[in-house]
């Protein structure tokens, strides 16, 4: 005994076993809950059908209780609507109004108002381009200032081109944003733009017949330079833009004065293949505003030059051009188009189908070539339009 009992202070301590596998966590003991015997306790419900309704307890509320296929209406909202303001829910919110910063670029609308009167063109031009980040009519303000500084290029009195450029540009802005400016203003700007129009900077002169149209029904005091910039001769570019510029201001009246239709003609026999497309296609926006002997004259110009006409796609163009002038589907016009059905390129082919089948009724003349390329065309996409055409030659 005493042999084990050394032995055993010798030996190491034995480490204690846990136990193998997640223990459960030990719960704090729940207290029980004492019973009154004076009151009857309802067996607890495992869930809704077993509840148990007391048919003699009241229920209230029961006519705003939502139905089971029913959402609650939302607080503040009934039928959809908001009963503040009688809104949908899903309408779309407003755009917020454009209110004016106080300041651009560290600066207020005053400092650059100021810095439009600097000796240095190069923060003249920084304060006009700037100016309109304060919006439009916040920047109305700001106009006199820069149409006085665009008033002091009086050829051969210079200012800075890029000045100029930027100026015109900034005051084109402003006054169509503006839906009745100062008649004074308008005035003055009309000068400006006579001014520009009329200069030899090319640039310059695009600006500025870009921007006489903001001038409004003011702008048809400024046609007849306009019209000279259609035909100017530096660059087909500047006569595209005084076209465009032309054609919108004599929509505006109401008598068409009777100078457009010949410089239109001088449109349609420009050497620059856009601008007789687009000289075409103002005829045809115009058309009801010309008498019968200004469209037999414009008939007799387009059909000269049509026949001359090298690019196939504007002579089909012109020669559908002079049908819809007239209302009239002539075989004289529509075989050079019915001749470019067998063109060998496809989009010319394509282009012709196109114009005859705006003919309707009409074109009857050309059924028998479409029902050919409805049937026979190389391209599903070609036949197909050859279907569209043969329907609207037939239908009425």
């Amino acid at each position: 005994a005493k042999r084990d009992n050394s032995q055993a202070q010798n030996d190491p301590p034995t480490t204690p076993q846990l136990p193998q596998g997640n223990p459960e966590p030990i719960r704090p003991a729940t207290p029980e809950k004492k019973s009154d015997p004076s009151k009857k306790e309802d067996p607890p419900a495992t869930n809704d059908q077993d509840k148990k309704v007391d048919p003699t307890k009241k229920v209230e509320n029961v006519k705003n209780m939502p139905m089971e296929d029913e959402t609650p209406e939302t607080p503040g909202t009934k039928d959809g609507k908001d009963k503040k303001d009688g809104k949908k829910k899903d309408e779309k919110p407003e755009t917020p109004a454009f209110v004016p910063p106080t300041e651009v670029l560290g600066r207020s609308f005053e400092q650059w108002r100021k810095q439009l009167k600097a000796a240095d063109p190069t923060r003249r031009e920084e304060a006009m381009r700037t100016i309109l980040a304060f919006g439009p009519d916040k920047a109305y303000e700001a106009l006199p200032d820069i149409i006085g500084e665009l008033k002091k290029h009086k050829p051969p009195g210079r200012v800075d081109l890029s000045v100029c450029i930027t100026g015109v540009t900034t005051m084109s802005t402003i006054l169509a944003a503006q839906k009745e400016p100062d008649p004074k203003l308008v005035d003055d700007a009309l000068g400006v733009y006579k001014t520009f129009l009329k200069d030899d900077q090319v640039l310059l002169k695009a600006r500025a017949v870009q921007g006489v149209l903001a001038l409004g029904p003011k702008a048809q005091d400024a046609l007849e330079d306009v019209m000279k910039v259609a035909r100017d001769g530096a660059t087909w570019d500047v006569r595209r833009e005084g076209l465009l510029s032309l054609g919108k201001i004599a929509a505006q009246m109401k008598t068409l004065n009777p100078k457009v239709p010949a410089e239109l003609h001088k449109a349609v026999n420009d050497n620059s293949l856009p601008v007789r497309m687009l000289g075409l296609q103002t005829i045809l926006a115009l058309k009801d505003k010309f008498d019968a002997k200004e469209i037999k004259n414009t008939v007799d110009k387009i059909e000269t030059r049509a026949k001359k006409e090298e690019d196939p796609g504007l002579q089909i163009f012109a020669y559908n051009t002079i049908m819809t002038l007239t209302g009239e589907v002539k075989k004289a016009h529509l075989d050079p188009i019915l001749k470019l059905l067998t063109h060998k390129e496809p989009m010319v082919r394509l282009q012709a189908l196109q114009a005859i089948k705006t003919l309707g009724p009409k074109g009857e003349a050309a059924l028998d070539d479409v029902i050919k390329i409805a049937r026979k065309a190389d391209t599903w996409e070609m036949r197909k339009e050859g279907l569209l055409a043969v329907m609207a030659l037939s239908l009425d």
